[in-house]
């Protein structure tokens, strides 16, 4: 919130979905859903995307400022099985999990990292690769350059959403906000928070079988 932003639909999904139907963005997606790739100009016979939706939105608004929020990627994992299951175990994720790897890996004996990462033929009930950032990192910075993408952690914002959020209106360029904004922002109570989530944990042997896929860039950071 900030008395000069104007507020805007949660996740419109414009760029990566939306924009297909005829209509008129601010989603988590845009970073990564590049799904149907392969029917952009210039991918065809095309083993990974050269054209990517990074590249509609710098020729669209090449000054764009670009925002990304990433979440320490296991815990991430977690969520978004939670999120999308309806009756989760800790068996269940742990098979999903170590067979979702294998996939994986056996992509990679074969084809480069970025091509098994963009394969939608690879996904499964858990999205293992939404949490290799690096992947989706690199593709937007050799769109734009990095003054125009900031970089934060989920955990960060929870921690100090004061200071978290002074750094994004730093980054727009916006002043600072007033003293009552700034209370709103400390007062406003956490949103989208899972009850389901908060029931258990990945046990260790789940999160031990993430960490093999070996990717040391996955979780610089949270280390």
């Amino acid at each position: 919130m900030h008395q000069h932003v104007r507020a805007l639909l949660k996740e419109p999904h414009w760029i990566t979905r939306e924009r297909y139907k005829g209509k008129g963005d601010c989603s988590a997606s845009t970073m990564w859903d590049n799904d149907v790739w392969f029917i952009l100009p210039g991918n065809s016979n095309c083993s990974e995307p050269h054209i990517i939706h990074a590249d509609y939105i710098r020729h669209l608004v090449p000054d764009t400022k670009i925002i990304v929020l990433l979440r320490e990627p296991i815990s991430r994992l977690y969520s978004d099985y939670m999120f999308f299951t309806s009756k989760p175990s800790k068996a269940s994720f742990h098979h999903l999990v170590v067979n979702h790897l294998k996939l994986l890996r056996d992509c990679f004996k074969q084809y480069t990292l970025r091509h098994c990462v963009y394969n939608n033929t690879l996904q499964s009930l858990v999205r293992v690769q939404l949490g290799l950032y690096h992947v989706f990192l690199e593709d937007w910075l050799l769109r734009f350059p990095l003054s125009q993408i900031l970089v934060m952690r989920m955990e960060d914002m929870r921690d100090n959403v004061t200071r978290e959020m002074l750094n994004v209106y730093s980054f727009l360029g916006l002043e600072k906000p007033n003293r009552k904004t700034m209370l709103q922002i400390q007062k406003t109570p956490r949103q989208n928070e899972g009850v389901k989530s908060r029931t258990w944990v990945p046990c260790g042997i789940t999160r031990g079988s993430y960490w093999k896929i070996s990717i040391d860039r996955l979780t610089n950071g949270w280390q």
